[in-house]
């Protein structure tokens, strides 16, 4: 299945379901609380990288995570970034080691931050919610 496929189901559901015009499947989503596909994806990234990062499960993901290391202190030494290696590719940028600390830099800081992992999905969730329905 492809993206676009998702993004279809995404818009049919609330229409049989609901028997909604166009206009009001948006209105459903955001009522639901459905991030859209790009969001939800990015969604998965993050919770896979912290649980990679904080809990070190699954151990193979966990080796893929570098710190950010910087050569002296700066105030961005506190933010938890994590090292973005150069991909080669369209393709290569997809994979999880250069996908996750990408989308785990993209996040607040407050939300890295969280001590457990439901505080984190909670934060993770209210950011992207805000960014896909500009609420504010």
């Amino acid at each position: 299945a492809t993206l676009e496929d998702f993004r279809w189901l995404r818009t049919i559901y609330p229409k049989s379901c609901f028997k909604l015009p166009d206009p009001a499947v948006l209105l459903i989503s955001e009522t639901l609380h459905w991030l859209p596909v790009n969001e939800r994806i990015r969604y998965k990234i993050a919770t896979m990288t912290f649980k990679a990062k904080n809990c070190g499960t699954p151990a193979y993901l966990n080796m893929d995570l570098q710190d950010y290391r910087q050569s002296r202190v700066l105030r961005s030494s506190s933010k938890s970034l994590l090292h973005e290696p150069p991909s080669s590719s369209v393709f290569a940028s997809g994979a999880f080691s250069s996908a996750a600390p990408r989308t785990w830099n993209s996040l607040e800081v407050k939300v890295r931050k969280s001590n457990s992992y439901e505080s984190f999905k909670k934060a993770l969730k209210t950011e992207l919610f805000k960014k896909s329905y500009n609420t504010e």
